[in-house]
């Protein structure tokens, strides 16, 4: 399928890259199909993009790659959304997690959300931004450590 993005203009979206929020995510609750877009030269960053609103687009990365210690647990209301099984989630067989970031002035400091992540089953389509009440992360972790000063 063809859509128009503000940020790409008009880009193919392959099916497999679609995914539901049934919720919508917090603040764009109106907006319920996304699409995974990734463009081999933005690594690791990628983008999800609303199927129906060309303004509505959130810088995503793999919060792993980030923040190795990053880790949470899943309610059964947010197992159940995503239709996904406990056996999927310790293989990380279909689950896809991300978190947002926010961009400054400069890419040094950009931060990421890990206080809600953005999680995709691959398998079922169905996507959640989940907003977590355990753990000591924050909506503004930078990305990048700050250089050292002399």
């Amino acid at each position: 399928m063809r859509i128009e993005t503000t940020r790409f203009g008009h880009i193919e979206v392959k099916e497999e890259t679609v995914f539901v929020f049934a919720e919508g995510i917090p603040g764009f609750e109106q907006e319920r199909e996304f699409c995974v877009v990734q463009f081999e030269e933005h690594l690791p960053f990628k983008y999800l993009q609303s199927l129906h609103a060309p303004e509505v687009s959130f810088i995503i990365v793999n919060p792993f790659e980030f923040v190795t210690s990053y880790e949470f647990d899943l309610s059964e209301v947010d197992m159940e959304v995503l239709q996904v099984k406990a056996t999927q989630i310790e293989t990380a067989k279909d689950l896809l997690i991300y978190t947002i970031v926010n961009m400054n002035d400069e890419l040094s400091e950009a931060t990421i959300n890990l206080a809600a992540p953005v999680l995709l089953n691959s398998a079922s389509k169905q996507g959640r931004q989940i907003v977590l009440m355990q753990g000591n992360y924050a909506t503004k972790h930078r990305l990048f450590e700050p250089a050292p000063t002399e």
